[in-house]
């Protein structure tokens, strides 16, 4: 017999599936300054930015290249900064 859930839950369940999409998001969006800082094409830089199990492993990745990043030095303290945020939640 299926669960039924009153209405605190069903919000509880929609605003959970809203962050993890969000958070999601946030992933994805780190895995391409990845892959634009470590110059490789999404064929070959999305499986290396995946293959970490977790999410401090894939920012690791993304921090040891920021080093490397060809930006302006403002570019490169925000993403550092935008990196230490994300490791913060």
């Amino acid at each position: 017999m299926a669960k039924s859930f009153d209405e605190d839950q069903k919000e509880f369940y929609h605003n959970y599936g809203l962050a993890m999409a969000f958070w999601a998001e946030v992933e994805a969006d780190l895995g391409d300054h990845f892959m634009r800082i470590a110059r490789l094409p999404e064929k070959i830089g999305g499986p290396i930015y995946y293959s970490a199990r977790s999410f401090l492993g894939r920012v690791d990745m993304l921090s040891a290249c920021l080093p490397l990043a060809k930006t302006v030095p403002d570019g490169r303290k925000f993403l550092t900064r935008a990196v230490n945020l994300a490791k913060s939640w």
